[in-house]
């Protein structure tokens, strides 16, 4: 799994390094008009997506997640038809729904 995450970190290093050609984010958006908002976004998402991916690679190489074929599952996970212990039918005072 962390190879493919590896995969789409430089997927992600790519596709900003496509769009930042285009258009340099230190600039502002406004020299584009809607298209450089749009540029804008995309080198934004890429740089929230970089570090998020990086996390999530850490988290699986230190097993924080159970993919199939490794074993048991994350003793958070509740097994096939068992009730949430923790779930009410009425909804907690706190919050806003």
């Amino acid at each position: 799994m962390p190879e493919l995450l590896q995969e789409r970190l430089r997927g992600i290093a790519a596709w900003r390094t496509a769009v930042t050609g285009h258009h340099t984010p230190e600039g502002g958006p406004e020299q584009l008009g809607h298209i450089g908002g749009i540029m804008h976004l995309w080198a934004g998402s890429a740089d929230t997506g970089a570090p998020w991916t990086r996390g999530l690679i850490a988290r699986v190489r230190g097993g924080a997640h159970t993919f199939a074929g490794d074993g048991e599952p994350f003793v958070g996970v509740l097994p096939e038809g068992e009730e949430n212990p923790y779930g009410t039918p009425e909804p907690h005072p706190g919050d806003r729904h």
